[in-house]
Parts: structure tokens; sequence; C-alpha cells
């Protein structure tokens, strides 16, 4: 049991207190936060994002079991984040425009492939058609040699 607690915390990706704090606000306050805690994130390691190569920004961005993040001092978290100034308010905001945008863009996209299978039924019923007409044709000239 000893080596399974071991494992599960040598691989979590922020420091426990800070995950600790992240779900009380999130369960109080809801998907605003984990947008805050997102960009609270990057303002944290901000210099080493900007000053970093691609791989770097790469490695501290995407690996969970990163040890910059598995470092991050809580209290200079949360002062990062709240030099922000992300409000709920503003956030949920922002939340709602890219919802908008996105149920748009989706509409938009249904309506381009709802475009093109009506195009593609006008256009395999025209084959048809020209397909029925060359038949028709080819049975009378079948007709007219047999005369």
């Amino acid at each position: 049991a000893h080596s399974q607690h071991t494992h599960i915390h040598t691989h979590r990706s922020l420091p426990f207190e800070l995950v600790a704090r992240v779900w009380d606000q999130f369960l109080v306050e809801g998907d605003p936060v984990m947008f805050q805690v997102s960009m609270g994130i990057l303002a944290y390691f901000q210099d080493q994002i900007e000053n970093g190569n691609l791989d770097q920004c790469m490695a501290l961005l995407s690996s969970s079991s990163n040890p910059l993040l598995q470092s991050i001092q809580v209290d200079k978290f949360w002062d990062v984040v709240s030099k922000l100034h992300l409000s709920r308010t503003r956030i949920e905001e922002v939340m709602r425009l890219v919802k908008s945008d996105l149920e748009h863009k989706a509409l938009q996209a249904k309506r381009v492939a709802q475009a093109k299978a009506q195009a593609l039924a006008a256009l395999n019923a025209q084959k048809q058609r020209e397909k029925e007409q060359r038949e028709k044709e080819k049975e009378i000239e079948r007709e007219i040699e047999k005369e």
C-alpha cells in the first residue's frame, strides 16, 4: 500500500495544498476557477515561457509531472492570480462569448455540410437523369436498327 501512496504523490502535477484550494474554490464558484487557475499557471511561469525555447515551453506546459509545476509556491501563486484581475463576472462573460461563437461555428459547419449534401444529391440526380437519357437514346437507336 505504501508504494501506491508514494506513486500517487510523485506523479501529481500541482502541490497538494494548491489542488485542495482549487477544488474548494471550484466547488463554490464553478468553472471560472479553472480558467483563473490556467491563466495563473501561465502568469506564474511567464518568464520561463517568454525566455524559453519551444522545447522548454512544451515541457513546462505539457508534462503533468514537471518539477516546476510541483514546486509552485501556493501563496505566491494566488498573489499572481489576484493580480490578473480576472473577475468571475468577466470570465463568465468571456465563457458565454466563446460558447456562443462555438455554437455559431457549429451551426455554420452544419449548414455547409447540408449544402454539400444537397449539392451532391443534386449532382447524383443529374447524373442519374443523364444515364437514363443515354439508355433511352440507345433503346431508340436499337429500335431504329431493327427497322
